[in-house]
């Protein structure tokens, strides 16, 4: 399993204030997720140095009945985890933060898909307000092999994974230099590098995501979703980034075939 990744995900992340003027409305094409069972755990309290202002919320859901018990404990240990970090912060909060919130919450929710009966991809997402310095979030993506358990890497993923890696790097690089003719401030996010630099999608993009352990890619049942926070990107006010990658452009680059009715397992 990925080290630190629930670190990520109970840790406010610093805004690069990146600032763009487009985000990607490619979410609101996609077909529905084929979302599982959900199990969940919330707790609601006040703030005892404010009780009749503040309120503090923290809730967190997950996949269960994922068809592999080795997964199911995965993600129930991950929002217990969550859960137990983000309550403990909550119950931290002093007479100060009285005067700059009136609600603080960490959420948890997600969404799974499923490329094939035994694969299964599921995207993290985190809303985090810690009470005053503003709302946050955290994508993060866990793809399984429902048959052993295992969470696959980069390399399960991608026959080479340098090539494949550069070729999604590209790929989410041309789409937003699409956008710099009708958007100026696109144009001036790329640094004005589209078409000019070979190395500029890695320049660009890898410091704001790597995919090295897959982390923000998740398979889908049409090929894979790359998924980037506004924080990670450029100012909220412009929201997240969701490019989706068919299949056979994944192939294309290299990347094993989980869309067939049974994948190899690793």
């Amino acid at each position: 399993m990925k080290k630190n990744r629930l670190l990520t995900l109970t840790i406010l992340p610093l805004s690069l204030a990146f600032i763009g003027i487009y985000a990607t409305t490619a979410r609101s094409q996609l077909p529905p997720p084929s979302q599982g069972p959900t199990g969940s755990m919330s707790e609601t309290f006040k703030n005892p140095h404010c009780p009749n202002k503040v309120s503090l919320e923290v809730s967190m859901k997950y996949p269960i009945n994922t068809g592999n018990a080795k997964v199911d404990a995965f993600f129930e240990k991950m929002a217990a985890d969550y859960m137990a970090e983000n309550t403990r912060q909550a119950r931290n909060f002093g007479p100060a933060d009285c005067q700059i919130t009136t609600h603080a919450f960490w959420h948890g929710d997600y969404k799974s898909f499923k490329p094939n009966p035994e694969t299964l991809g599921v995207i993290i997402n985190t809303s985090e307000n810690g009470g005053g310095s503003g709302t946050f979030c955290v994508y993060l993506a866990y793809n399984f092999d429902l048959r052993t358990g295992r969470e696959f890497d980069i390399k399960d993923f991608f026959i080479n994974p340098g090539i494949g890696i550069n070729g999604i790097y590209g790929y989410a690089y041309a789409d937003l230099c699409k956008k710099t003719a009708s958007h100026v401030a696109a144009e001036e996010v790329m640094g004005g590098q589209c078409g000019r630099d070979r190395n500029a999608p890695r320049k660009l993009l890898a410091l704001r995501g790597s995919l090295d352990g897959l982390g923000h890619l998740v398979l889908t049942e049409r090929g894979a979703d790359l998924n980037f926070c506004h924080d990670e990107l450029w100012h909220k006010l412009h929201g997240d980034y969701t490019l989706p990658i068919p299949k056979n452009t994944l192939i294309k680059f290299g990347a094993r075939d989980f869309w067939g009715p049974s994948v190899p397992n690793f």
